[in-house]
């Protein structure tokens, strides 16, 4: 919808007898330039007026979005606009002029992103989603960067990357499997787990994100699909409203036995609960119906990484 939205008197009238100078608009730009789909910038100006006590008219015009006038307008207190939920670039035009109708007139450009997209890491060429949750951007599915393959049910190193089940160690045979193309990698060494411009989430950026959520933030963080059902059969899948899309890819631990013999890795918990590092060297835990923090591990304990991108 087209908003034109006109007239805010800036300065007092003065009568003169000389001859009229048109104002002058000296700056005009958004803080920020660049926002997502929905999100507020802020418009700011300064301007000159050559006969200073001239009454001065603002004129704002824009064809998308909306626009948040203010009736003084400062830095502190700017006119605003928010954003259209069709990403591109926008133009919102500015007019000043004085009652002899001598004016000067400009525009800013804007830049509205869209809030869920794909990226490619340069590291093996593997595609991801993101989505905008809040003030945060975050994988939409779960990090599927595999160097290298150590068999589940082995020990393993502390820099071991796994997959649920997959019992061999062929970088090829793993990434056909099921389970990778669904969750992703288990991994018990994470720190550099993410890619370029991305990082392993901090546990207050956790925080934020269920606290962004809400009431109910392990239901719209969950996926809609391969959440197990109840013992009466009870759906368990999320509505995912969040579009984190959480999936149900379990864990991998060792189980270690003193003196020896029986010592084993294994995998457990697919399709009751996701497991997700934070940067502290803890857990996210998502299970069927609620999150925590801080789920104990072990030095061969692999859970599964979303990153959330660098600001």
């Amino acid at each position: 919808m087209k908003n034109i939205l006109p007239i805010i008197v800036l300065l007092v009238v003065s009568f003169s007898c000389s001859k009229n100078t048109p104002p002058v608009i000296v700056s005009l730009y958004a803080e920020p330039d660049s926002i997502y789909i929905g999100e507020t910038t802020n418009l700011l100006f300064t301007y000159d007026d050559p006969d200073k006590k001239d009454a001065l008219i603002v004129l704002w015009n824009c064809s998308y979005g909306k626009l948040l006038i203010s009736g003084n307008p400062t830095k502190e207190n700017p006119t605003k606009w928010i954003a259209p939920k069709v990403p591109g670039v926008y133009f919102i035009n500015l007019q000043i002029k004085d009652l002899a109708d001598e004016r000067d007139a400009d525009s800013v450009k804007i830049t509205v992103l869209d809030s869920t997209g794909t990226f490619t890491d340069a590291r093996d060429g593997h595609k991801y989603k993101w989505i905008k949750i809040g003030s945060q951007v975050w994988m939409a599915e779960n990090l599927a960067y595999l160097p290298n393959v150590t068999a589940a049910s082995t020990q393993g190193s502390f820099d071991s990357y796994f997959v649920y089940d997959y019992e061999g160690n062929r970088v090829s045979d793993a990434k056909r499997s099921y389970n990778y193309n669904t969750y992703g990698v288990l991994y018990n060494s994470p720190s550099k787990a993410c890619p370029a411009g991305w990082h392993l989430p901090l546990k207050v950026e956790w925080v934020k994100l269920v606290n962004y959520l809400g009431n109910d933030a392990a239901m719209k963080l969950k996926s809609t699909t391969r959440w197990s059902s109840d013992s009466l059969g009870n759906n368990r899948n999320g509505n995912n409203l969040s579009g984190f899309n959480a999936l149900p890819g379990g864990y991998r631990d060792f189980a270690i036995y003193h003196g020896g013999p029986g010592s084993h890795g294994y995998c457990a918990s697919m399709g009751d609960g996701a497991w997700f590092w934070e940067a502290e060297a803890s857990a996210f835990n998502l299970s069927v119906s609620s999150y925590r923090l801080d789920w104990g591990r072990s030095d061969f304990t692999a859970f599964s990484v979303r990153c959330v991108k660098d600001e």
